[in-house]
């Protein structure tokens, strides 16, 4: 009787553990996976033509490869698969440099050139004061008289 039971609860076994990769059942929590160097587009927009290796290494992070026979050649790439099983996206950037001073940049961000914030003009923020009510410290200072106004 025993021998009878043990091969249909090793293929059910078999048959469930195999459906848990298959099979999205809704309530099983999946993290997001970011594989190398995140890159957005406001640190490319900071690389200058001209710029030393350190000031780019600054902005950008380590390289996730330097390569032996490229060696001017920095690769930032960058996978990103969601978790909700959406689409997996790549993102590459290459920074190239000539006697240490960069000189191109290419891949799927772009400097823009355009500063977000113009230098030339001051920008002033006016706030608005905040009627509060006064501090414990505050009210015993204007009990005896040394009320700061």
């Amino acid at each position: 009787m025993r021998k009878a039971l043990v091969i249909p609860a090793y293929l059910a076994n078999l048959l469930l553990t195999g459906c848990g990769n298959v099979i999205d059942w809704g309530w099983i929590y999946r993290i997001d996976i970011d594989q190398g160097n995140i890159v957005t587009q406001q640190m490319v927009n900071q690389l200058e033509p001209g710029m030393n290796e350190r000031q780019a290494r600054f902005i950008m992070g380590t390289p996730l490869l330097i390569d032996r026979f490229h060696k001017n050649r920095w690769n930032y790439l960058l996978r990103e698969k969601p978790g909700d099983g959406g689409p997996t996206t790549e993102n590459q950037v290459f920074l190239y440099f000539k006697d240490g001073a960069l000189v191109n940049v290419t891949g799927d961000f772009r400097p823009d050139n355009k500063p977000d914030i113009d230098p030339t003009q001051d920008t002033t923020a006016m706030v608005p004061k905040i009627d509060r009510e006064k501090t414990v410290g505050q009210k015993i200072k204007s009990f005896f008289g040394f009320d700061d106004g």
